[in-house]
């Protein structure tokens, strides 16, 4: 029989038995081991089976069951319950079987975070990690495993990039590294949370002189998966070292919750894609650092607020930072809010000078974008300033300054931003000389986001002569006992003056030379002493001591109530009545003669939903009114009643 059809049967019995399940391949266990070892200076593997079995992907594959790499002195540094391996095929001619790959199959590790000691980083085989569990929940105390020192960035690349050396000059085989499915449990002070990577691959090389270490990782939390990827390069005629990583799909408010000291990432909740890059020196000291973090469908949340305070529709903000300075520069970004365009610049210089904790003197300016200067920002921001300290050791913001440019007038705010677990803000503000239209165009949809859909939609002009803004939250809230009723305590007082405005959609507006309005918590308050609505053909409807009340303003579906005295010619009451906004549901419309004339007054309560269609169910009316000097026509079998006088009261039900 021809050899090639004996190595032929041969396969095909050795497939067959492998459709059966792995199959031992322990003669090559001392060659593996050997090669391993050598690829590895400093470490010694060890291993129970060399087995070949089909891969993931349907190919044939060795692996290693029970992988551990120890150091000399006989702790595990590595391990994992199987390891993928792809020899060399150089090292097989000379009947050796050096791995050139090796990828740890579902290792459970365990990384060590401190504020202090930076992170330290252990492997364990036996852990056992409930996979449901999502971050933020606590696993069981015995999943920490053992860690070791602390982990240096720039001494770790120092020494992948002399092991790139030692595959270039062709002294070991060993140039990629991986891990597969592999589990990973965080314990930041305290702090345990859980996360999976079902992908991490690294690979060293020396190309042109330099030495060249890359990978890729994928990392799925909170049922996301987001990627990272890393490339540093050593060029040993300089001695420096460059590190390069890009991150996509982060959520930084994950990273918030597993990490301490970075409690401000929670304001952002959506993903986001940033670009990292470092240089060392040959020391090992950063020398300088760069950071682009694209912005764009970025969401700020502060807490006790259900929606974003701040959304950027556009942008890329670009950091960097000058080490011997202690200094983060925020150079000249552009970003999209809305129909607008702006440049973002600024800067945080640490002014601690070494002694106890960071103190980060930050400072920052956005303007509008080159083509928006002109007429299309008369209803924009014109400019934005911020100035203030964040203090590392309490996680606090304070805020000596930040201030709104809008045409013709300004907001103004300072206060403080507390970040930790029993955190909470204080801001107070004023602001004063703008139309109307501006102040509704800054209103965050986050702050009571009915009575803002009434305003935008119901406010149609006036002018912002004088406002005040107070703010209260978390601990600075407890203060008042307040907290347990309100998460938050939010309070604007304006006046206004030459206000145009309509109370119900449909009907024809109000104006009034002077207002006095009030905004707390859920409830929004409106004195008018003297207003008027033109009803046309010189038909005007006088209103005395009016207020105006509305409640569950921080809801989606706030309502109304107004009281009011009135006065004017008795023919408005039909012209009220046959407005678009009570035709339907004002029940008395039915009841009012045509053609009446005399005059009219009287008091008035209406309540009414904010910023929807009414229906009769939903308007609610109190009214009594005096009519005098009346002419109703064709009332008593077409005959007109003349200099009738009469008293009423119109409710829903009745009249």
């Amino acid at each position: 029989m021809p050899i090639a059809m004996l190595l032929l049967l041969a396969a095909g019995v050795g497939y067959f038995r492998l459709q059966q399940g792995p199959v031992l391949v322990n003669f090559l266990a001392a060659s593996v081991k050997q090669g391993i070892d050598h690829g590895l200076p400093g470490l010694s593997a060890s291993f129970d089976d060399v087995i070949l079995t089909f891969a993931d992907t349907g190919g044939l594959e060795l692996r290693l069951r029970n992988l551990s790499l120890s150091e000399v002195g006989g702790d595990i540094v590595v391990a994992a319950p199987q390891a993928a391996i792809e020899l060399h095929h150089g090292s097989l001619w000379s009947m050796h079987a050096s791995p050139q790959r090796i990828e740890l199959i579902e290792p459970r590790i365990s990384l060590l975070y401190s504020r202090q000691s930076g992170f330290a980083l252990s492997f364990s085989s036996e852990a056992s990690i409930d996979p449901d569990m999502m971050p933020g929940q606590t696993p069981e105390a015995d999943v920490i495993a053992r860690t070791g020192g602390a982990i240096d960035v720039a001494a770790l690349g120092r020494s992948a990039a002399s092991y790139a050396e030692q595959v270039g000059s062709g002294s070991s085989t060993l140039r990629e590294v991986g891990l597969r499915n592999a589990t990973l449990l965080l314990d930041a002070e305290g702090r345990k949370t859980y996360w999976q990577v079902p992908r991490l691959l690294v690979d060293v090389e020396q190309k042109d002189g330099s030495n060249i270490v890359s990978g890729s990782a994928r990392v799925s939390s909170s049922g996301r998966i987001w990627a990272a990827s890393f490339r540093t390069e050593e060029k040993p005629a300089g001695g420096t070292l460059s590190v390069a990583a890009s991150f996509d799909d982060v959520v930084p408010k994950e990273i918030a919750w597993a990490l301490p000291g970075i409690d401000a990432l929670e304001m952002l909740d959506t993903p986001m894609s940033a670009q990292v890059k470092a240089d060392f020196g040959r020391n090992g000291e950063l020398l300088a650092g760069a950071l682009d973090v694209d912005v764009s469908g970025s969401r700020i949340r502060l807490m006790q607020m259900d929606r974003p305070l701040v959304e950027i529709d556009s942008g890329v903000l670009r950091l960097a930072y000058e080490p011997s300075a202690e200094r983060f520069a925020i150079e000249p970004s552009r970003i999209g809010v809305g129909q607008h365009s702006y440049v973002v610049n600024g800067e945080a210089v640490n002014e601690s000078g070494g002694d106890g904790g960071a103190i980060w003197a930050f400072s920052g300016r956005m303007t509008p974008a080159s083509e928006e200067v002109g007429a299309k920002t008369r209803g924009a921001i014109q400019a934005a300033q911020v100035s203030g300290r964040f203090i590392a050791d309490k996680e606090k913001v304070q805020i000596d300054e930040a201030k709104l440019a809008l045409a013709g007038g300004h907001i103004g705010l300072h206060g403080e931003l507390d970040l930790g677990d029993n955190g909470g803000a204080k801001w107070d503000g004023d602001f004063s000389g703008m139309p109307v239209r501006h102040l509704s165009a800054v209103w965050p949809k986050a702050i009571a986001s009915g009575g803002r859909q009434w305003f935008r939609n119901n406010v149609t002009d006036g002018q912002v002569e004088s406002g005040t803004i107070s703010y209260l939250s978390g601990r600075h809230l407890e203060a008042q006992g307040d907290i347990k009723q309100n998460p938050a305590q939010f309070v604007i007082a304006m006046e206004v003056k030459d206000v145009v405005f309509t109370a119900l959609t449909g009907l024809p507006s109000l104006s009034a030379e002077r207002a006095v309005s009030r905004f707390e918590n859920d409830k929004l308050e409106l004195d008018l002493q003297a207003a008027a609505m033109d009803l046309g053909d010189g038909d005007v409807i006088s209103i005395r001591d009016g207020k105006f009340v509305g409640s569950d303003m921080m809801g989606a579906a706030p309502s109304g109530q107004v009281t009011f005295k009135f006065s004017g010619p008795a023919g408005a009451v039909e012209k009220i009545a046959d407005a678009p906004g009570l035709s339907g549901p004002l029940a008395v419309k039915e009841r009012v003669p045509k053609g009446v004339s005399g005059k009219i007054n009287g008091d008035a309560t209406v309540g009414f939903p904010l910023g929807a269609t009414l229906t009769q169910r939903e308007l609610g009316y109190d009214i009594k009114a005096n009519f005098t000097e009346g002419t109703v026509p064709g009332l008593l079998d077409g005959h007109d009643i003349k200099g009738a006088s009469l008293e009423f009261h119109a409710t829903p039900q009745a009249i």
